[in-house]
């Protein structure tokens, strides 16, 4: 087993409610992150079982808007009648011989008390593989690119909100999303937008006031 972690018993619980209702809803880590402004390596963190490491409390409704459910569900129904929880555990990374395809496999036991308890085991994909084309990516990159010409991005607009705002558009019929539309699209258009030498493109908006969610601004000639 690895090195002991001690971690407050509220924390441990959305992380794993996180990671749970995450996978349920079918995003990846990769694509959370970007859905609430965080770097991959923070939600990488907060699911490993062998860090101390955790999403912040303070937004546990944003994470459950989400993720589609409610405040309360983001922890456990019967929860551990101790503050702090202490925590033993391991990281296996596995290949599948055949696909090739490497996982992290997490176990370990939990205790507080005095009582020790097995904690559920599961795995995360390193490298998630995406059934997306490169048409349905150009799909989204364009019309994000006319999004950008008509001047939405102005005034700054997070990941979430975008994301939101595709849907609701193509709900309306104003636009056509690709059948396997999903936020790695939405994230893959970005980061092509934001790394063009040439104009139209997207910069970071680092005027706003401090905000612990990434923005993103059309930043015109200054």
């Amino acid at each position: 087993m690895g090195k002991p972690i001690n971690i407050p018993t509220f924390s441990y619980e959305l992380n794993t409610m996180v990671r749970k209702h995450r996978e349920t809803k079918g995003y990846t880590q990769e694509e959370f992150a970007f859905l609430i402004g965080k770097p991959l390596e923070e939600i990488q963190n907060n699911e490993n079982l062998t860090s101390d490491s955790s999403y912040d409390i303070n937004h546990t409704n944003f994470y459950a808007r989400i993720l589609s459910k409610k405040p309360k569900e983001m922890f456990f129904e019967d929860s551990f009648e101790e503050a702090n929880i202490n925590i033993i555990a391991t990281k296996t990374t596995v290949k599948n011989k055949r696909t090739g395809i490497e996982i992290d496999k997490f176990k370990g036991t939990s205790s507080f008390n005095k009582k020790s308890m097995e904690i559920e085991s599961y795995s995360l994909p390193i490298k998630p593989v995406y059934d997306v084309t490169i048409e349905d990516e150009n799909k989204v990159l364009k019309i994000m690119d006319q999004w950008l010409r008509e001047g939405y991005f102005k005034i700054g607009i997070t990941g979430y909100k975008l994301y939101q705002d595709l849907l609701a558009q193509h709900a309306e019929g104003k636009i056509q999303l690709p059948d396997s539309f999903r936020p790695i699209l939405v994230s893959r258009a970005i980061t092509t937008m934001c790394g063009r030498r040439k104009k139209p493109k997207l910069l970071p908006h680092r005027k706003l006031p401090k905000t612990l969610e990434k923005w993103l601004l059309y930043k015109e000639d200054v």
